[in-house]
């Protein structure tokens, strides 16, 4: 069982467990703070995401078709990722940065090289598929990448005319991140001493660089897309919102700080100004950035990049990936419009936890929504106001909970007699699903979700999404997940079943089309081979052309349930990037 003590101490820092919370108070330079991190929350810190994130490529590699069983060829992998991947990006972090970890490694009880493969994983794995094995990895990278929502309101947007900047973190470590909400309150002394800055995310991930405040009113969100224009030699996003966060004051000297670092990956930083009331979007590829500012009051970002230079350059990974980039940003842009005037605390919120499928017209469990089942953090900064909040929810999608607030300027004088104040924001007239039959369905697609993507047990994956489908008997994003792994169990009747009751659901024209070529899949596979071509032929002029190829070659050759284990199957997508 995880500590639960009102109080804990280690030097000069201390801990306390608030409203699902965990509250760090770290004061030193900054590897005595990371080893203060480290050994209050050890624990946490070994159940959490650090050890996951630090072993995922890894994984990604043994279980991918290309390297699954051949022991050599993935010990020359690593070596190679090991080399030319992660070695070059090590060696573009700031000294600082790379003391940080060893002192957090040490105090934790952690290899360092597993803390190192952590912060690098995310732009490791974009270097990974432009450069290297990216066909071989997607085979199990399905369930792998980023995402993330942010929604800035200010002006005459908001109620009182103030700034307010929200944020859903959606990331996939889905039971490892949100079991374990933390909050870093930096306090950096001595050689490092600075300005004091916030750090929001799980216990072990030991930054400010992701979702981070200052107490120059500054708040950070970062975003990850994904593009051809990446390099080794460059700096992993981590370290670049590390930076900004501990070394801006104002929007400008934050977009001067990432231009002058050469970029890893790419990405964006939303960043707002309490004190100068705005905010920009920071797009960033590898030797170019740039900035987007809001437009009448209202700026929001997801995972596709706005500049039509850097457009050019990105990968759609999947046309369903694709979808909800635009979905989720379309569907907070209309919301910020609806409630022009009067966007508040309650407002936002709302949108966070949002269910509404802009396609289907329909508030559904599972699709092109911005609440989402890797939803692991969720914050709204109210930095004008000099607080905070966080969902105290320890499961995702974190949105679907309460918010508990805390000061910016936090002194932690009698905090053990304090408890932080707790927002029950109403779900009604929303398009939320929180406390609804859809969010009890949910739950077990979530456990679904962690037993495929993270355990790697079929069986219990085919066992949750079969209840999470007799819940929501409508998402028919369940019941094609629930097909899907009963095909790969080899039972064939039960996924055509599945795939049967998926064609009754209402789901985007894209997945309507997918769920065709799954229910003509199981078809062949029963032996019914005309009414397999028929589904075939309905579907041969999809618009996404993977679709398109997939029905074409089994109008040719009928398909066989062994190729099932070929298929890149991703359960928040429901959707596929190499469908055989």
């Amino acid at each position: 069982m995880v500590e639960r003590a009102a109080k804990r101490s280690y030097g000069k820092a201390h801990a306390w467990h608030k409203q699902g919370i965990n509250i760090l108070h770290l004061q030193g330079t900054l590897s005595e703070m990371a080893a203060q991190h480290g050994a209050l929350l050890r624990h946490q810190i070994h159940q959490g995401a650090v050890p996951y994130l630090g072993t995922k490529n890894d994984l990604l590699m043994t279980h991918s078709h290309l390297f699954r069983n051949r022991p050599r060829l993935q010990a020359a992998a690593r070596k190679f990722i090991r080399w030319f991947i992660d070695k070059p990006m090590l060696s573009q972090i700031p000294r600082i940065y790379s003391d940080e970890m060893r002192a957090f490694a040490k105090a934790a009880h952690l290899p360092v090289d597993l803390c190192e493969k952590s912060v690098l994983q995310a732009d490791s794995l974009v270097l990974l598929l432009r450069y290297f094995m990216g066909r071989y990895l997607l085979r199990q990278t399905a369930g792998g990448f980023p995402g993330c929502t942010s929604v800035v309101a200010l002006n005459n947007t908001t109620k009182n005319k103030k700034l307010i900047h929200a944020r859903n973190m959606d990331y996939p470590v889905v039971g490892r991140w949100d079991s374990f909400p933390s909050i870093f309150y930096f306090d950096p002394e001595g050689v490092d001493r600075g300005q004091r800055y916030i750090g929001i995310s799980s216990a072990g991930v030991h930054t400010a660089g992701v979702t981070g405040i200052n107490e120059s009113g500054l708040t950070l969100t970062a975003h990850f897309h994904c593009a051809k224009a990446v390099s080794p030699f460059g700096v992993p996003i981590q370290i670049i919102g590390s930076e900004v966060i501990r070394k801006a004051r104002t929007i400008g000297q934050a977009v001067d700080i990432v231009n002058d670092l050469n970029r890893a990956g790419t990405w964006s930083l939303v960043v707002s100004s309490a004190k100068e009331n705005n905010a920009v979007v920071i797009e960033m590829i590898h030797g170019r950035i740039s900035v987007r500012e809001p437009k009448d009051g209202k700026l929001a970002h997801t995972n596709h990049f706005h500049t039509p230079e850097f457009q050019q350059r990105e990968i759609m990974l999947s046309t369903s990936v694709a979808k909800d980039y635009a979905e989720r940003y379309k569907r907070a842009m209309d919301l910020l419009t609806k409630n022009e005037g009067s966007v508040d605390r309650g407002t936002l919120a709302q949108i966070l936890a949002d269910h509404y499928d802009r396609e289907t017209q329909k508030i559904r469990g599972h699709g092109n929504t911005i609440s989402v089942i890797t939803t692991v953090t969720s914050i709204i900064s109210e930095a004008t106001e000099g607080r905070f909040w966080m969902s105290n929810a320890t499961e995702s999608p974190t949105c679907l909970g309460d918010y508990a607030a805390f000061k910016i300027d936090e002194d932690f004088k009698n905090y053990d007699q304090q408890e932080p104040e707790l927002f029950r924001w109403s779900a009604e007239g929303s398009g939320s699903i929180r406390d609804t039959v859809k969010h009890g369905a949910l739950r077990h697609f979530r456990r679904a979700y962690i037993a495929y993507h993270t355990e790697y047990d079929l069986a219990e994956a085919a066992k949750h999404s079969e209840v999470a489908a007799q819940t929501d008997a409508e998402e028919g994003h369940y019941h094609l997940a629930h097909g899907h792994f009963r095909m790969r169990l080899g039972q064939v009747e039960r996924a055509f079943e599945a795939f049967r009751k998926a064609q009754t659901c209402s789901m985007s024209p894209h997945m309507t089309q997918v769920s065709k070529l799954f229910f003509a899949h199981a078809y062949d596979c029963l032996g019914k081979r005309q009414e397999a071509l028929e589904l075939y032929r309905q579907i041969r002029n999809a618009v996404d052309p993977q679709v398109r190829r997939e029905a074409a070659r089994c109008i040719r050759r009928p398909f066989k349930v062994d190729r099932t284990w070929n298929i890149t199957f991703d359960l928040q997508f429901c959707d596929c990037f190499e469908y055989a």
